[in-house]
């Protein structure tokens, strides 16, 4: 049985995604925090790599954007058909994210490969 976490990953509970800290493991087994962070997004025995960011990177739109451009599906299910004209912030998300809304994301409905 897995202990229940004594914090809220909002990342995680929003999107699915799960963020990796990047060092060596100390003395109990545990990896320190550390400045940089691996973001993704895995299903089953599949990572998928969203790339590197700032440990303080939570609530930034460039995560999302480049989680639909690669994986699509992975956002559907969060998609608001019809509605147009909302622009929000990564400060705006970070604040919602603190009362308990869920993080809004305004972007193109296909974003293109780079």
């Amino acid at each position: 049985m897995r202990a229940k976490a004594t914090y809220e990953d909002q990342l995680l509970n929003d999107w699915g995604i799960i963020h990796f800290h990047l060092g060596l493991r100390d003395a109990q087994g545990n990896v320190p925090r550390t400045g940089v962070v691996l973001f993704a997004f895995v299903r089953g025995d599949v990572v998928h790599c969203i790339g590197f960011f700032d440990h303080r990177s939570w609530s930034k739109i460039e995560v999302l954007e480049i989680l639909q451009r690669n994986w699509p599906h992975a956002v559907e299910h969060a998609r608001v058909k019809g509605v147009t004209g909302l622009d929000v912030t990564d400060e705006d998300r970070a604040a919602a994210s603190t009362v308990c809304c869920k993080g809004s994301a305004s972007m193109p409905s296909r974003t293109r490969r780079r």
